[in-house]
């Protein structure tokens, strides 16, 4: 059985650079988005959990969940380490119609997305220890959310750095404070209102001509990987078409039975 994710970090490791987080912010935001990007790695693990032989269950005592909890041994699986992003849908585009929060587990040195999910209603994210301590940040370094494609799924994120844990449990919460962006709306007679408005507003769109549209401006090179990088990159090994790993820390949180 792997050893538990939750552990002290003293002393604190260092946080990440500028020029790394703006090198995530880059790779994964857009039009009408907002991003936070944290400035700590992490770990994600994967809770799994295996029946106990029966030799080793000690006396059951009242109650079905403590009979459970005997009768099943828990693991955490790890799964990746990277950057953990919060990226907001404001749904106020075409192609991200949507309003969502969504997760991100980013990897250092590319900015590219080694895992992603979305924060709903049925997430129960959680910082672990927040509720039990007096200043709310002890042992708050693992935070715990349930899969939004299956909610009996748990995974674990524990964060190299305790502070910036709590920074981003404090972004999580403001966000999953506004019921619409996680999937609880209004009535239905305000969402035709709100569409009806809508459709008043719409303005025919006309494809520019060649002609109109500028040159690049104000560009800026954060980032950029070739098939020489493979090895230095999981996420080259581990998603591009062609390439395989044997490595099974690599394999995705969704193949696992």
């Amino acid at each position: 059985m792997s050893p538990s994710p939750i552990q002290s970090q003293s002393p604190s490791p260092p946080k990440i650079s500028e020029r790394e987080r703006t090198r995530i912010q880059h790779a994964l935001t857009g039009r009408k988005t907002k991003i936070f990007v944290s400035d700590s790695l992490a770990n994600l693990y994967y809770k799994a959990k295996h029946p106990r032989p029966p030799s080793s269950i000690s006396s059951v005592t009242t109650g079905s969940n403590s009979t459970q909890a005997q009768q099943e041994s828990v693991e955490w699986i790890l799964k990746y380490t990277g950057v953990p992003v919060l990226l907001f849908d404001t749904g106020e585009t075409k192609s991200r119609d949507k309003r969502k929060i969504q997760i991100i587990l980013a990897e250092l040195g590319s900015g590219l997305a080694l895992w992603k999910d979305t924060i709903d209603n049925l997430s129960s994210y959680r910082v672990i220890g927040k509720e039990s301590s007096t200043n709310g940040n002890e042992g708050s370094s693992f935070h715990t959310m349930h899969l939004s494609a299956d909610h009996t799924k748990v995974v674990g994120i524990s964060f190299d750095n305790e502070e910036s844990a709590a920074v981003f449990g404090q972004e999580v919460e403001k966000l999953t404070a506004d019921f619409a962006n996680i999937s609880l709306s209004g009535s239905k007679f305000q969402k035709k209102i709100k569409n009806g408005d809508k459709k008043k507003k719409e303005i025919k769109w006309v494809r520019p001509r060649k002609n109109e549209i500028s040159q690049p401006c104000a560009f800026q090179h954060v980032s950029s990987v070739s098939q020489k990088d493979t090895s230095l990159f999981s996420s080259l090994q581990n998603f591009v078409s062609g390439k395989t790993t044997t490595n099974p820390q690599l394999n995705r949180v969704d193949d696992l039975s």
